[in-house]
């Protein structure tokens, strides 16, 4: 079986990921990057082809025969034709638990600048203005709490429930909107 990774930089920059598992499961090639250009070539003998950000549209997996099964290194399916994968058999499949916790953080990271306004005050406090203002209490804008905010979560897969757990978790009212009203 010929494994093929079009994008292996997105996965490990710092080759920091040992790949051994997957050479255990056959011909294992690794490129940094692929261009979409230089897809048709270097997929063409693959069994199994990993991908990340690489967009497979059906002209390009119609052109693929030996591809057995698509795997993206992400929680979408965007950049695949699903449609047109299905109908020549091609499973594709995805990470769902991929960056559960780093994209719910980030979210956070990002709510929390804009209601605290950090990075503007850690700028003026390292020009010397809070040691200059004569007031023990400092703020350069109002501070908003994130308890008793209502916070809208798309979506309720993992990072839409991860996200819905930090935010009760910091006293915010949580509203999803889901395609699967029993989730």
């Amino acid at each position: 079986m010929r494994i093929v990774v079009l994008e292996k930089h997105t996965m490990t920059p710092d080759n920091d990921l040992s790949w051994d598992a997957f050479s255990q499961l056959g011909e294992l090639t690794l490129y940094d990057r692929t261009s979409p250009e230089q897809v048709a070539e270097r997929a063409k003998d693959a069994d199994i082809l990993v991908i990340n950000k690489t967009r497979l549209n059906a002209e390009m997996l119609a052109g693929l025969p030996r591809v057995k099964c698509v795997c993206i290194l992400a929680t979408g399916f965007d950049v695949v034709d699903i449609k047109a994968a299905g109908k020549l058999g091609i499973p594709v499949c995805n990470a769902p638990a991929y960056g559960v916790n780093a994209v719910a953080e980030h979210t956070f990271a990002l709510l929390l600048e804009l209601c605290r306004r950090t990075s503007l005050h850690d700028a003026s406090i390292h020009r010397g203005e809070w040691q200059s203002c004569g007031d023990f209490c400092y703020w350069l804008t109002p501070q908003r709490d994130l308890a008793g905010m209502t916070l809208g979560v798309m979506g309720f897969g993992n990072v839409g429930r991860r996200t819905s757990e930090l935010g009760k978790a910091f006293g915010m009212d949580v509203l999803v909107c889901t395609r699967n009203p029993s989730a």
